[in-house]
């Protein structure tokens, strides 16, 4: 009896034993079989921020070396085609299983098993959607990385100067269309005398068909006659377009002009700096103008130039008692004894003088010269003995003076921000399509930005879903 109930005691002890090892066993392998499911889903998440960074290292190599900016081309130096964009993650994931495959387990490959099922793009940003804000943030960085210590100075500078140009504009304007009204009341033999001391004084009485440029640049500049064709443009053609939401940086309209202005001085040519082959060479010019011919872009140019140094060369000239007697003077002998006309005459002369100064600045600007944004009885060039002939001494740089290039930063800064930024494009996308192996790139078909969800296959027959996003920044 007794060995009877040893017998039983132990089994018993054996049956407990047995099943708390298996218990024990099973949670064990559960542990295992969790961990590895949680590791595999680590494992692939960092997998897929891999594969998106990979795609996304795939920039065109030519617009960074341009433009430095980061694009990738839509197409692949083919035609755009969305299903192409996706291939590009499939094949980074094919190379992912590749080197991680469980059949490498013997070798010292990975312990965790996976494939990549499918993508689904969830959001997919172009460089031209939202109003180029991708593009304008990248300009941003650029400016601010080229520039360093020196982004605070330009901050200070370009709104003071654009806001005080602004304003000198629409006081010229006004004095202009105040000496226009006087003509009311004055009788036929009075305005033709006005008339023809206005052509006298201009020069341009005897050419009334002379050309501007012509008469800035004489026949000595030798003015581009390249174009380019309007159909094959960015902004005169149907865009392509992203989808879905993808995240980026915001950044302040006020930020984005200054630094989208000088990010453009720096990275396009203009007509006193044209250097290698490309369809434009005045580029800046195309910006403020936006026509299809170096000529037409530069007579616009030039045309805004004159007026913004005009309204700024006759406000010297009102502050001036040295000129303002001179032109006193000359009215009075102009005007014939006719007192009643004498006060026009005198402005007459005074926008004249303030248009011929603005023609020798626009000379010496586009020969390379500075020229000084307000003028200084040391810093005027044009005497009123010559103010027919525009002869004036412009062999030195006027002291403290801008180039050519500071007043198209200017410029760029009043102008209408997405038009800028339209015929940016357009010479992007110009001048890499005439780059062997680029012809059929799309400015709008370059990628910046992307949301997109990978599924992925683990082991246990287990689908695992894993969100990535990124954009340049």
């Amino acid at each position: 009896m007794k060995n009877f109930l040893t017998r039983k005691l132990r089994c018993e002890i054996t049956i407990f034993l047995a099943l708390i090892f298996s218990v024990l066993v099973s949670f064990i392998f559960s542990m295992i079989v969790v961990t590895s499911i949680k590791c595999s889903k680590a494992y692939t998440h960092a997998i897929s921020k891999i594969i998106t960074e990979s795609v996304f290292s795939e920039y065109s190599k030519e617009a960074y070396e341009d433009y430095g900016l980061f694009l990738i081309d839509g197409g692949y130096y083919g035609e755009y085609d969305i299903e192409k964009v996706k291939d590009r993650f499939k094949f980074y994931a094919s190379r992912q299983e590749a080197i991680n495959d469980k059949t490498n387990k013997p070798s010292g490959g990975n312990f965790f098993g996976f494939a990549l099922e499918d993508v689904r793009l969830l959001g997919l940003e172009h460089a031209t959607d939202n109003s180029f804000s991708n593009i304008r943030n990248q300009m941003l960085t650029i400016t601010k990385n080229s520039l360093g210590n020196g982004w605070g100075s330009l901050l200070n500078i370009d709104p003071l100067l654009t806001t005080r140009v602004t304003d000198l504009g629409e006081e010229y304007n006004k004095d202009k269309q105040s000496n226009s009204s006087n003509f009311e009341g004055i009788d036929d033999e009075e305005r033709s005398k006005i008339d023809d001391s206005k052509g006298i004084l201009t020069g341009t009485k005897n050419n009334s068909t002379l050309d501007l440029l012509d008469l800035i640049l004489g026949n000595e500049y030798n003015i581009s006659a390249k174009s380019i064709e309007e159909k094959n443009v960015f902004s005169t053609r149907e865009k392509i377009q992203g989808f879905g939401k993808v995240k980026t940086m915001e950044a302040s309209e006020s930020l984005e002009r200054i630094a989208t202005a000088y990010y453009l001085s720096q990275h396009l040519e203009n007509a006193s700096n044209v250097e290698g082959d490309k369809p434009l060479d005045y580029e800046i010019e195309y910006l403020l103008g936006g026509h299809k011919t170096d000529r037409e872009n530069l007579k616009e140019v030039a045309t805004k130039l004159l007026l913004l140094r005009e309204g700024v060369n006759y406000a010297h000239l009102l502050t001036s008692p040295a000129k303002s007697m001179q032109a006193s003077a000359l009215a009075t002998t102009l005007c014939a004894g006719v007192v009643a006309i004498e006060p026009i005459i005198k402005q007459t002369i005074l926008l004249a003088w303030a248009f011929g100064e603005s023609i020798v600045d626009l000379r010496m600007l586009l020969s390379g010269k500075k020229v000084a944004f307000a003028k200084t009885d040391t810093t005027w060039k044009l005497s009123l003995e010559n103010i027919t002939t525009l002869d004036a001494d412009t062999s030195k740089d006027d002291e403290g003076g801008n180039l050519y290039l500071d007043y198209l930063r200017v410029l760029l800064g009043l102008s209408n921000q997405n038009e800028v930024m339209e015929r940016f494009c357009d010479l992007v996308e110009v001048n890499l399509q005439s780059k062997e192996g680029l012809e059929n790139f799309k400015i709008d078909g370059s990628i910046v930005g992307i949301n997109l969800e990978y599924n992925w296959g683990l082991d246990n027959s287990i689908n695992y879903n894993c969100s990535s996003e990124y954009f340049y920044k």
